[in-house]
């Protein structure tokens, strides 16, 4: 079994490589947590989530999947409009989030 810090290192080296061509305009923000049996992946969208855009996500789980084996891999996509704030946990640690502005 990988040491915390070991974990941590691998799932966000894998999520940065597995979100590589898969962020489409409309994401906000991709969130994750894990412990020592499971890997939550959280995409935040603003407005509709277009289909192209969550089966993108699900390529993206599919590739932490494969990475760890040992974990329940889960996704979840939601929406968020601007100009709501993305509310992240306590546990939940940022990938990816785009520029915002608020007029």
């Amino acid at each position: 079994m990988m040491q915390d810090n070991d974990l941590r290192v691998g799932v966000l080296l894998t999520m940065q490589i597995a979100l590589l061509g898969a962020i489409g305009p409309h994401v906000r923000k991709v969130l994750c947590r894990w412990n020592a049996g499971e890997i939550r992946i959280r995409a935040v969208f603003d407005g509709p989530i277009h289909e192209d855009e969550a089966e993108a996500m699900l390529i993206v789980e599919t590739e932490m999947m494969a990475s760890f084996t040992g974990h329940d891999i889960s996704l979840v996509c939601e929406r968020c409009d601007i100009p709501q704030l993305v509310l992240r946990c306590d546990d939940e640690h940022t990938v990816f989030a785009r520029l915002e502005t608020f007029a």
